[in-house]
């Protein structure tokens, strides 16, 4: 379907076991042949565990909360307005940080982005 916006309540929420994934472009429901964008809300003191992106790169980009975000072998605490730069298949990992939520926005190089948990 060919769209040039898209409202907030036409986000497509994904419940996850690590965090609610709410796609405002993704394969399934917006023609752009190569990205994917989206905001992910984790729990504080939640995270994901280590997994990886075997078709795409990842730029997460922290917009509330604090994160220790892992990429490869190093890791690093994020704060609002940061960004980590993931490359294709590279093995990455985020956790919440403090007693708030922690909110990234999330930007894929492939519509339909492959996740092979580690």
């Amino acid at each position: 379907m060919r769209t040039a916006f898209v409202s907030a309540s036409q986000a497509r929420e994904v419940p996850l076991p690590h965090c609610m994934l709410r796609w405002l472009c993704q394969g399934e429901f917006s023609d752009l042949q190569g990205l994917a964008f989206g905001e992910a809300t984790f729990p504080a003191g939640g995270g994901h565990g280590p997994h990886r992106h075997p078709n795409a790169e990842e730029i997460l980009y922290v917009l509330r909360g604090r994160a220790l975000q892992g990429v490869s072998d190093g890791q690093r605490e994020l704060h609002p307005g940061d960004v980590a730069l993931v490359r294709r298949d590279e093995a990455h990992w985020t956790r919440s940080l403090g007693s708030e939520p922690l909110v990234l926005l999330v930007l894929f190089s492939h519509p339909k982005p492959d996740t092979i948990d580690l």
